[in-house]
């Protein structure tokens, strides 16, 4: 009888284990992204960390938008900005196999728009890339910026949710959860298995 309250006690503590780390992963979608400039002078943005895309999806053509949600309609009718991409030290590897073709690098940037899964809201950064479902898209660490002087306030600097739509506004990939999070995870979901035995 003992025993079976032990069993109880640690097969609850399995399940809100597994509930928070699984919480933890859910939240590694959030990007730390610095903003600078705006204001009449060009506009950065800066990662410090390379973030990693898995393609989910096979997108509709070359057409790819790493998607920052919620950074504002920081563009308005302007609707897009190009962006020094060559010197952008925000470059984009892939793995897997992808089709060649595009370039490595972010086009321009824009928000205003609503489609598919992307809002007024969102601030889009536009890649010429092919890739396919099972592929990792990296968008490496650096700093981008505008090639003209911007007008506007630049957003906040803080954490924001990311994902890859294509053209259409189709979720093609989501940001692939930081190493540690993901080995959170799975104590938390041994745990929880190990209670069923």
């Amino acid at each position: 009888m003992r025993n079976h309250t032990v069993h109880q006690v640690l097969s609850t503590a399995g399940l809100a284990a597994a509930l928070y780390f699984g919480s933890l992963v859910s939240s590694q979608a959030a990007i730390a992204i610095s903003w600078s400039g705006g204001s009449g002078t060009p506009l950065s943005l800066t990662l410090t960390e390379p973030v990693e895309f898995l393609m989910t999806a096979n997108p509709n053509n070359y057409q790819l938008y790493f998607v920052i949600q919620g950074a504002g309609d920081v563009f308005g009718s302007s609707g897009m900005l190009y962006t020094n991409a060559l010197w952008s030290g925000i470059g984009l590897t892939v793995s897997g196999g992808a089709s060649a073709g595009g370039g490595d690098y972010i086009v321009y940037w824009s928000s205003g728009d609503s489609y598919g899964t992307v809002s007024p809201n969102d601030v889009q950064l536009m890649a010429y890339r092919w890739a396919n479902t099972g592929n990792i898209m990296t968008l490496n660490a650096g700093t981008l910026t505008g090639l003209d002087n911007f007008a506007g306030p630049a957003p906040a600097n803080g954490a924001y949710n990311m994902f890859l739509a294509d053209n259409w506004g189709n979720l093609v990939g989501e940001v692939v959860p930081e190493p540690s999070a993901a080995l959170l995870s799975g104590l938390g979901m041994l745990t929880l298995l190990r209670r069923r035995r």
